[in-house]
């Protein structure tokens, strides 16, 4: 009788995870449901939804004073950090899978970590929409305006001022506006050159936030 060879096993694929659902802290507001530490720290509770396929979490938390980001880890889909009062943040999370280097990205909110007795607030650092950091723009084929986001708890954002240009850190405004786009009058003469830009909130009581710096070079096609 022929020699009966053994069945191969066939490999089932890991199912990519499933992006979680933001909870809480709730995007743009002020969270004052945390347990106050000292003068300078409170306890907040993360809370996001239990997302498909996923084994663990990785809780993403950025300070937008500082630009500096906090990666902590959970099987659970919640979890209590101490972080900075008074201070604005982002966060976000990261459904990853055991088996499988695919990840999913939830949605990232912004919220205000309450201080003590504060009653007016800076706003935000302007969050960069586009172009993305270290992108490629081609010349009279891509949007040459800058765009971003600003949000004060206030609502009282006056203006912004915009910092652009080939220098590295750009030091010197080339606006001011009340608007969040900015015609960077980007031309034939200007390819070849990476650009440097950030933003400056301002409010109608004097209080500033300052955004990170993102850049682009702008090519001709």
């Amino acid at each position: 009788m022929p020699e009966t060879l053994p069945e191969k096993e066939i490999e089932v694929p890991v199912p990519t995870p499933s992006p979680a659902q933001l909870i809480y802290p709730l995007d743009n507001t002020e969270c004052i449901e945390g347990e106050v530490e000292n003068d300078q720290y409170s306890k907040v509770e993360f809370q996001w939804s239990t997302s498909a396929n996923t084994h663990i979490y990785k809780l993403g938390i950025r300070n937008l004073k500082t630009n500096r980001t906090t990666l902590e880890e959970t099987t659970e889909n919640s979890m209590i950090v101490s972080i900075l009062r008074g201070t604005p943040y982002e966060w976000y999370v990261i459904s990853t899978a055991e088996g499988t280097n695919e990840i999913s990205l939830s949605e990232k909110w912004q919220f205000y970590n309450a201080g003590l007795g504060e009653v007016l607030y800076a706003p935000n650092p302007a969050e960069l929409v586009y172009p993305e950091d270290k992108s490629i723009i081609v010349y009279s084929q891509d949007d040459t305006r800058i765009r971003w986001k600003g949000y004060d708890l206030d609502g009282d954002i006056l203006e912004y001022e915009v910092y652009f240009g080939t220098e590295n850190p750009p030091t010197v405004p080339t606006a001011v506006l009340s608007d969040t786009i900015y015609e960077g009058m980007l031309g034939k003469k200007d390819v070849g050159k990476t650009y440097y830009w950030k933003i400056r909130t301002i409010d109608s009581h004097g209080n500033s936030s300052m955004s990170q710096i993102n850049s682009f070079t702008y090519f001709l096609n």
